[in-house]
């Protein structure tokens, strides 16, 4: 029995395949961890090129609260005159889109002083320019006018007009009487965003980890969504 017990002790087959069991099992491991971290990567870097797009989009179209523009020539607050420079924090404007397609796509801005909010004008943002500049029909890859016209869903489609915000600043720009509305600071955040694994999706509290918040700010130009007539 002894010297059973010490010829298996000293037997050596199959200890390469052991080896190479345990070595493959690191080995798959490690080339899972860098495949979910540069698709992570690639994950972030989407959903920040498609927030860049949304923030130029914006700043070049109808602001998504329906009277921040038609409003401002009227508005002339006590002792300033046309001409005299905007302060900061004569508005600050915060815009949250709603559902999941341009039908249920809903748009509420707070505080309601410069008016509800535009549905087309956040499904511009998100969805992009459309074939017809008036059109009420939007769907993600419906703006053919070129890349400019891409809208965010068209740069990272799993995002949904829920995962929007816009926020318009007075910052300091711009100057009363503008007949071109005001220059505020517009900044557009993706927030509520899963990162969407590919190895680990079956580990219970990996799945649910949320991209963090990504926002662009850019200046607002002309906030007019049509050339002049």
């Amino acid at each position: 029995m002894i010297a059973r017990t010490l010829r298996f002790a000293k037997d050596s087959s199959g200890a390469a395949m052991v080896e190479f069991s345990i070595v493959l099992v690191i080995t798959l491991l490690l080339t899972g961890g860098v495949i979910e971290t540069l698709f992570a990567f690639w994950q972030w870097n989407s959903a920040m090129k498609a927030v860049e797009r949304g923030a130029r989009i914006a700043a070049v179209s109808n602001p998504v609260p329906q009277n921040l523009v038609s409003s401002w020539a009227s508005y002339l607050p006590s002792g300033k005159a046309p001409g005299d420079p905007v302060p900061a924090g004569v508005f600050d404007i915060l815009c949250t889109g709603g559902g999941t397609t341009y039908a249920t796509l809903t748009a509420s801005c707070s505080p309601t002083t410069w008016g509800a909010g535009s549905k087309d004008a956040m499904a511009r943002i998100f969805f992009g320019r459309p074939d017809t500049p008036a059109t009420t029909t939007f769907t993600c890859s419906s703006a053919n006018f070129g890349p400019y016209s891409a809208g965010i869903c068209d740069l990272f489609p799993r995002a949904t007009p829920s995962n929007v915000q816009v926020r318009y600043q007075a910052t300091g720009l711009g100057f009363y009487g503008n007949p071109n509305g005001p220059t505020p600071t517009v900044t557009v955040k993706l927030r509520n965003l899963q990162f969407d694994y590919v190895f680990i999706k079956g580990l219970a509290g990996i799945v649910q980890t949320l991209l963090p918040d990504i926002t662009a700010t850019v200046t607002g130009e002309d906030l007019n969504s049509a050339a002049p007539s």
